[in-house]
């Protein structure tokens, strides 16, 4: 079941669905808007291997923004922290950034229950 907006506001007023922070604004008929937290990170290395940790580099979002880099991949988190014991929540990216060339997620738009974070 997906949730309408006024039952995410609901859910989140009454505990069942974590968002913080809130903000009735980021609500829409049928989803939440999260946004882009402050912290980017990028491999450093050309060659990645799965079978170990890969370094990266750490970018922090300023007041003016980010400008992307084509071809670069970029690790980001939500501003938002999201949680629930009941619900499953999903990760789509908007169409107005598809439109703009990029992915917000690209393998894992499934998230689990009693995730918090």
């Amino acid at each position: 079941m997906i949730l309408t907006g006024p039952e995410i506001t609901s859910a989140s007023k009454d505990g069942r669905l974590r968002i913080s922070p809130f903000t009735a604004t980021q609500v829409n008929p049928n989803s939440y808007n999260v946004r882009l937290g402050g912290t980017l990170l990028t491999y450093t290395d050309q060659v990645l291997d799965t079978h170990r940790p890969n370094p990266t580099r750490r970018t922090e979002i300023g007041d003016d923004g980010h400008v992307f880099q084509p071809g670069e991949l970029y690790l980001g988190h939500t501003l938002e922290e999201v949680g629930s014991d009941l619900f499953v929540p999903l990760l789509f990216g908007r169409s107005s950034v598809g439109r703009l060339g990029l992915f917000v997620e690209i393998t894992a738009p499934i998230g689990d229950i009693g995730f918090h974070g």
